[in-house]
């Protein structure tokens, strides 16, 4: 469908399939394409932040166990990510980085503890930790609780319904999460993907990455399942399949060129035998002597021309030639049969008369 274009459109209608293609397939995509309109000189450093925040930085919280809770390296790198791959201002930079690691331990592992209340929880770390918005806030929540928390990005939020201004208020991320869990309960409901567990912090991040590609290469789009070219070539491959099928079974030609190709059918071919002999005294092939003979009298193609046929083109004036030809002995021929010819020796005929 034309209108899984449209991010909000997806965000609303879109299947697991769908989602999962965005995830899997289009966010990797998406990221190299804002590191490129970002004008980022290494791209790469992107990819690795994204590696870092979405697989290592999860691991590192849990293993702390029931107190867990970030450090002060941990802050500043996720800040790094959020610059990467979204916004930030230099003042908050620069601010981020003036917290001390015992105020950042204690205040998110307080923050943590809280995530079942979303409100308090955002409310602690933007309240008692330097320059620490909304969004930044539910980025340690998501990395932290993933599937109590989804990150708010700019680009996420600007696709709800009824949403006009941007404010990043507390109020606004959670409108934004009744969102997101809304498309998480739908998802994880969907019949045709019993395994897959979708996470508010998956579900935002598959949605990000479908706004990405449809502002900067909307063709990525085309290969998505239930995308028009999607439906038109698995359509046309079926289609083809089944023509295909029925041509064999209704075609006698292509039924008897399956048959030839198939080496369990095919046999070897049959070799007509001249006067029940394939070969002539010396061993060699009559059908190069007649080739050649043909080649000598105007028959450049090289076809044995039929004696029995009327076509003057055919046997180009060979009919009597070949009415005339000489009819070679038969393999069950005796010795009294075979003229004796000039190039036997005298060994040879002495051995033939004592036979």
């Amino acid at each position: 469908m034309s209108s899984l274009r449209d991010s909000a459109y997806f965000f609303k209608n879109g299947n697991s399939k769908q989602f999962e293609f965005c995830l899997k397939t289009l966010y990797p995509a998406a990221l190299k394409l804002k590191a490129s309109k970002k004008g980022l000189k290494k791209p790469e450093e992107l990819m690795s932040l994204d590696n870092w925040y979405q697989e290592e930085l999860p691991e590192l919280i849990k293993k702390r166990g029931k107190g867990f809770h970030m450090i002060y390296e941990e802050l500043v790198k996720t800040m790094r990510w959020k610059q990467a791959r979204d916004k930030l201002s230099s003042k908050l930079v620069t601010l981020i980085q003036c917290n001390r690691n015992r105020d950042v331990m204690v205040e998110t592992k307080k923050a943590f503890k809280k995530i079942e209340d979303l409100d308090q929880a955002i409310q602690a770390l933007c309240n008692n930790l330097k320059g620490i918005n909304v969004t930044m806030a539910s980025a340690f929540l998501a990395a932290a609780c993933p599937a109590d928390a989804p990150y708010m990005s700019d680009e996420c939020y600007a696709v709800l319904e009824g949403v006009e201004i941007n404010l990043f208020t507390p109020a606004e991320y959670l409108s934004f999460v009744e969102h997101i869990k809304e498309a998480v309960k739908r998802l994880n409901a969907a019949p045709e993907d019993d395994q897959k567990v979708w996470t508010m912090k998956n579900v935002e991040f598959a949605l990000w990455a479908h706004i990405i590609v449809s502002k900067l290469s909307p063709s990525l789009l085309e290969e998505m399942p239930g995308s028009d070219r999607s439906s038109k070539i698995s359509s046309s491959t079926q289609s083809d399949e089944s023509c295909d099928s029925e041509s064999r079974d209704t075609d006698p030609i292509i039924a008897e060129s399956s048959d030839e190709t198939n080496p369990e059918n095919s046999n070897p071919p049959i070799i007509p035998e001249v006067n029940g002999s394939n070969h002539g005294d010396n061993g060699s092939d009559i059908y190069d002597t007649e080739t050649e003979n043909s080649n000598e009298s105007g028959n450049p193609s090289g076809i044995r021309p039929n004696p029995d046929s009327e076509d003057p083109i055919l046997n180009n004036g060979n009919k009597r030639r070949h009415s005339e030809e000489v009819i070679l002995p038969t393999s069950t021929s005796t010795s009294e049969d075979v003229p004796e010819t000039s190039d036997e020796g005298p060994d040879l005929k002495r051995k033939k008369s004592t036979e």
